[in-house]
């Protein structure tokens, strides 16, 4: 089967899109694949300024040269870990490890990945320090935010599509991503993205606020937890804001008195008027 890339390259010219080719699938049982079946993708890279090889506006001469042709040319190979007949494959039940499939998914006897709460939050640590992590670098900057961008405009060609009719929450290549829209719910931010899964797993990106907030609850078809879990985080982070506000305040007006007390005349010893003051006795006796 193969996924055409004519329809999003037109949509959006100026962004990569990825074509993936699959080779067929054939064997003696229904639904069986003969062999290793090997998913090949070609990225087509696309210019700033159009496709590449496109020639610019007002006659110029086209964009790219042998580098980001070659670049363009690049083809990656998927190849399948699991085994390809029904009759052993390890996603199918009674066949599967529950360390490989993590005990399948909530609506289907398919698995799906499988993770802990540590290393899924050094995923989020990685893609909110815009593909880097300890200093490794794993996604270039322009994936991650390709990743993070609202795609429905791009999709649908309209501006006023949302995700679940939801003013102001779109639709990224990794969950939902809030733009800034009048009507967006006081409990989301723009620019934050994520997703929510129905067996109570459910994860937030804020690069604005700068922090991730991942929820475990595993409750099934209920995010309520994680929705309340992030108000209180952001109420927490209101609360800390505003204390230390007031902190540098008190801060400020201290250190304005001992500016004050300093700027004033000192005292003598004995608490005596300074010499040639009114009340001090070398002016009384002159007087």
């Amino acid at each position: 089967a193969e996924v055409p890339a004519a329809a999003a390259a037109a949509a959006a010219p100026s962004e990569e899109v990825a074509r993936m080719e699959v080779d067929k699938c054939s064997g003696a049982a229904s639904g069986s694949c003969g062999g290793s079946t090997v998913a090949t993708e070609q990225v087509l890279a696309a210019s700033e300024g159009g496709r590449s090889g496109e020639v610019a506006e007002g006659g110029g001469e086209a964009k790219g040269g042998e580098e980001k042709q070659e670049e363009d040319n690049t083809i990656y190979e998927l190849r399948r870990l699991d085994k390809a007949d029904m009759a052993s494959n390890e996603w199918i039940t009674g066949n599967s490890s529950p360390i490989l499939s993590g005990g399948g998914s909530v609506d289907a006897m398919t698995g799906g990945l499988v993770s802990t709460a540590a290393d899924y939050a050094r995923f989020c640590l990685m893609l909110l320090r815009n593909g880097e992590l300890e200093g490794v670098r794993v996604l270039k900057p322009e994936t991650v935010k390709l990743l993070t961008t609202n795609q429905l405009p791009r999709a649908t060609g309209r501006d006023d599509v949302w995700a679940f009719s939801t003013p102001g929450v779109g639709f990224g290549l990794l969950g939902s991503v809030s733009v800034a829209h009048p009507e967006l719910d006081s409990a989301l931010r723009p620019a934050e993205y994520g997703w929510g899964g129905m067996a109570g797993t459910a994860w937030t990106n804020d690069p604005v606020e700068d922090f991730f907030l991942l929820s475990f609850s595993l409750t099934a078809f209920d995010l309520t937890t994680e929705e309340e879990l992030r108000a209180g985080v952001r109420a927490a982070i209101a609360k800390f804001d505003e204390r230390k506000e007031k902190a540098e305040q008190r801060r400020m007006e201290r250190m304005e008195k001992e500016r004050r007390r300093l700027a004033r005349p000192e005292a003598t010893l004995g608490g005596s008027s300074p010499p040639g003051s009114p009340s001090s006795p070398a002016s009384s006796a002159a007087a």
